[in-house]
């Protein structure tokens, strides 16, 4: 019985909260001017159209399974790394971070010779705002 009261509660606050917002956007639109009003539609409009490309892309193109991992040790993936990190020359990465014709300050690669990134058309539509 208390249980089905705090649920009965629940419900009517969150129909209470509902009808103020219900309320709260109707007087917001009809307080709007022609042109908001023109540009609220033709926003609605882009989004509906939006949700529906990528429910028919989600559709077409179900994203794959999750991938399932091996049972593995920390110890068995620990060992191997050990192994390899002991290995390595610093004087190596030293070398190979310090630019002749610049110097050491510029470790950044230079980024305006980096080709663009191609994203599938499948996949850009799922993605949220401008790319």
């Amino acid at each position: 019985m208390i249980m089905e009261g705090i649920a009965s509660r629940s419900e009517l606050r969150k129909e209470l909260e509902r009808e103020r917002r219900r309320v709260r956007d109707r007087q917001r639109r009809q307080s709007m001017s022609h042109e908001e009003r023109e540009k609220h539609l033709a926003r609605r409009r882009r989004n509906y159209q939006l949700r529906r490309q990528r429910a028919e892309t989600a559709r077409l193109y179900p994203a794959p399974p999750p991938v399932q991992f091996e049972d593995t040790s920390i110890s068995t993936i620990q060992s191997p790394l050990s192994n390899s990190i002991s290995n390595i020359s610093p004087q190596f990465y030293a070398a190979a971070l310090v630019d002749p014709n610049h110097g050491p300050e510029r470790l950044m690669p230079d980024t305006r010779s980096a080709q663009s990134l191609e994203i599938p058309a499948h996949k850009l539509a799922t993605l949220p705002g401008k790319v």
